[in-house]
């Protein structure tokens, strides 16, 4: 069996002042592999991250993460979260000051930041970005920013939560070209389906706090019957091949 990056076993989760959102989940995903996650406006995607990086606890069942457990409320260097608002991620007086914060954070040296910083930056031909401020810098440049962040800390598993959002075609372009050029395991939750088709061999649906199916994204997505259940629309790609 191949290494899994993650593995779900039967976690739920309820707020107090909302009743239960997630049931009884299970995913795997492998170290080879990436995973889209489908699904309506409270189907509880946001919520499963939050109980993959450990920012929430289960009630019951578990995460793993590299066959080790997620403990609530403990950074874990091994999972890169980018959230759905580049804001609530961007919060250094400079560029290269967030950049650099969670190196700092991990015991890199001066040197080492510095050379893992311009690296990330020179990839994306944003080397000019580097000493602007964030609050300065368009929706595209922020959310590549904040998804870099977590980039230069080489996490094993990389979670994004509505990477597109308010994303024009160029940046989400540029997004979707880096997304497949990193040998990084990714779970990316998305209302474009398009992209995670781009970017994800396999995917899941959340419909009502509950997997409704899942499998290799194509084939899922093609689904009529499964896609209306969970009030989805199969991508314009796949109209020709619904099964």
């Amino acid at each position: 069996m191949k290494e899994l990056a993650l593995e779900i076993n039967n976690v739920s989760f309820s707020y107090k002042d909302s009743g239960q959102i997630l049931k009884n989940i299970n995913l795997v995903l492998e170290k080879t592999n990436s995973m889209g996650i489908a699904g309506a406006n409270g189907s509880g995607k946001t919520t499963l991250f939050y109980l993959i990086t450990g920012i929430l606890k289960p009630e019951s069942g578990f995460v793993n993460i590299y066959g080790k457990p997620v403990k609530h409320g403990k950074f874990n260097p091994d999972c890169g979260f980018v959230f759905q608002n580049p804001d609530n991620q961007l919060f250094s007086p400079t560029v290269y000051d967030d950049l650099a914060f969670g190196l700092y954070n991990l015991g890199f040296s001066d040197i080492e930041i510095k050379q893992r910083i311009s690296s990330a930056l020179e990839k994306l031909s944003l080397e000019h970005l580097k000493t602007r401020a964030p609050g300065h810098l368009s929706g595209g440049e922020k959310r590549l920013m904040s998804l870099l962040s977590v980039l230069v800390m080489e996490p094993g598993l990389l979670i994004l939560d509505e990477p597109t959002s308010g994303l024009d075609m160029k940046y989400r372009r540029v997004l979707i070209n880096l997304l497949n050029s990193i040998k990084v395991p990714k779970i990316v939750s998305s209302h474009d389906l398009e992209f995670i088709l781009e970017t994800c061999d396999y995917s899941a649906l959340l419909h009502n706090g509950k997997i409704f199916g899942k499998g290799k994204t194509g084939e899922l997505f093609s689904n009529r019957g499964l896609m209306e259940e969970c009030h989805q629309e199969i991508p314009y790609s796949l109209k020709n091949i619904q099964i």
